[in-house]
């Protein structure tokens, strides 16, 4: 299998497009909102997810604004609660 120059050029348009109306509807209030619920918190606040959720949640995580917004911030696996078995990747 072998893709042409003119699929990819295709494909990256449209995700493109979906990242350009993901920007152009961010709703700005309900943002500023979470981020100053976040800042007020005075525990650890977990980031969690599974699948595409939770790779976004770890790489909140990783991002760079998180160290000087939060001091305790962790990521929590819910599919290891499943078992009994309970993990977070502490980033402190």
């Amino acid at each position: 299998m072998s893709l042409s120059e003119e699929v990819l050029k295709q494909y990256f348009e449209q995700q493109k497009c979906l990242l350009d109306f993901f920007f152009a509807h961010i709703e700005y209030d309900t943002l500023v909102e979470f981020a100053n619920s976040c800042l007020q918190c005075g525990g650890t606040i977990y980031f969690t997810g599974v699948g595409k959720s939770g790779f976004i949640s770890k790489k909140t995580l990783t991002g760079r604004c998180h160290s000087s917004l939060w001091s305790s911030i962790a990521f929590f696996r819910p599919i290891l609660c499943r078992n009994g078995i309970q993990g977070y990747e502490c980033t402190q």
